[in-house]
């Protein structure tokens, strides 16, 4: 049912306004004519580009005949692999009556919004409003809008992208999300274009909000949980830019595997992208490296490869894994010191046994690979200082 709406019906439900709040939304659409709900819909296809090499007029009698009749409309609009002939034929049954469609639509988002999202919205209200005051204390008078859009996503957007989505807009609103991650969505209504983007603080402000620091630092952390990711950044770091081409043939991936990593890596800062030669290369970003080091504090890393990573190699029983490791912290109380001691013993207690060796194993990956990337870049730095000065002769970075 859920993607029956949200896909089904997708043109239906999108807003074609801004609404103060969701229930306002529902309460729209429950209050207007159902006819004009459909049609709302079948207008933003009948005025999408025609996929045919013979476009044909558009008779919206025609499109509503039959239900092979409606699911070939689409497939003139829409790239086949984009449709679902099952979920359409569904869809169709409903969208030549109108009212049907109008309340399945109501309901299941009304729906939704009770039994989820309202709980879901209060939660992280807070945080985004925190994100909301920091960005509007800024002065923003000074930037044009690529230099906004990147300052306040914190992404070096490339500039066709932006200039693609702002095209034509009268008015840009950003919205930050405490559920999309790295990833950037937009929107349009009218002449006002949205950018959605993960809810943070800019490095500016004076406003604390540990709970964005955290939000940040964890898509940051995610974008590090997968090995394929680690090996391409250690890859670049050795190299220096690469075409994903060579990323894909040098470390024996696929094509949408390494396209998925490398967007990954991309949002997130880790590697900056450009266009040369037709393709598209990718280079390691110092800052958010440094940045990443800089936030995640020394102390726990070091506790963490010598205290925990030893005893999660260990092969101990998972029903026994919780019970076992704050014995192990016990033993280790005169490596540690009394106050770090009860601190692991409290880490141990909350982390779940069927997950807790494979997030140890995964921390002392993300650290050694990112020290060893920080500590790269400081000597190919200290190479550059030393071979500006006469006479002088640098020595190679370790690998």
């Amino acid at each position: 049912r859920h993607r029956l709406v949200i896909i089904g019906f997708f043109f239906a439900i999108m807003p074609d306004r801004s609404w103060k709040n969701f229930p306002d939304f529902l309460d729209h659409l429950e209050s207007i004519d159902p006819v004009a709900l459909r049609d709302k819909m079948l207008d933003v296809y009948i005025n999408m580009p025609c996929q045919s090499s013979k476009p044909a007029p558009v008779d919206r009698q025609a499109i509503l005949a039959d239900a092979n009749s409606y699911l070939a409309f689409l497939l003139s609009r829409f790239d086949p692999s984009g449709i679902e002939p099952k979920l359409e034929m569904e869809a169709y049954a409903n969208v030549i009556q109108p009212e049907r469609m109008q309340k399945l639509i109501v309901s299941h988002l009304r729906m939704m919004w009770e039994r989820y999202l309202a709980t879901e919205r209060a939660r992280v209200l807070p945080m985004l409003e925190k994100a909301v005051r920091a960005f509007r204390q800024a002065d923003l008078s000074s930037m044009d809008r690529l230099e906004v859009a990147r300052w306040i996503t914190g992404q070096d957007l490339p500039e066709d992208k932006i200039n693609k989505w702002l095209k034509d807009a009268e008015r840009v609103v950003f919205v930050p999300s405490a559920h999309v991650g790295p990833y950037l969505g937009h929107f349009h209504y009218g002449m006002t274009t949205g950018i959605l983007f993960g809810a943070r603080l800019p490095k500016e402000t004076m406003l604390e909000a540990p709970e964005l620091s955290r939000a940040e630092i964890i898509v940051r952390l995610s974008a590090l949980s997968d090995d394929s990711r680690l090996r391409i950044l250690k890859f670049i770091a050795e190299h220096g830019e690469q075409r994903s081409q060579d990323i894909m043939n040098q470390l024996d991936l696929s094509q949408s595997a390494t396209s998925c990593h490398l967007m990954q890596l991309s949002a997130t800062g880790f590697l900056t992208e450009r266009r040369c030669e037709g393709a598209k290369c990718y280079e390691l970003n110092p800052e958010r490296v440094e940045d990443t080091l800089t936030v995640i504090p020394i102390e726990p890393l070091t506790l963490i490869e010598s205290v925990w990573i030893p005893f999660a190699r260990k092969e101990v029983p998972m029903e026994n894994w919780k019970i076992a490791l704050i014995n192990e912290t016990r033993r280790r109380q005169e490596q540690i010191g009394e106050a770090e001691k009860h601190r692991l013993i409290r880490l141990a207690a909350q982390q779940q046994p069927r997950q807790g060796r494979v997030y140890l194993k995964l921390l002392l990956a993300l650290a050694q690979v990112l020290i060893e990337i920080g500590t790269r870049l400081q000597c190919r730095a200290t190479q550059l200082a030393v071979s500006s000065a006469p006479g002088a002769e640098a020595s190679p970075c370790s690998s």
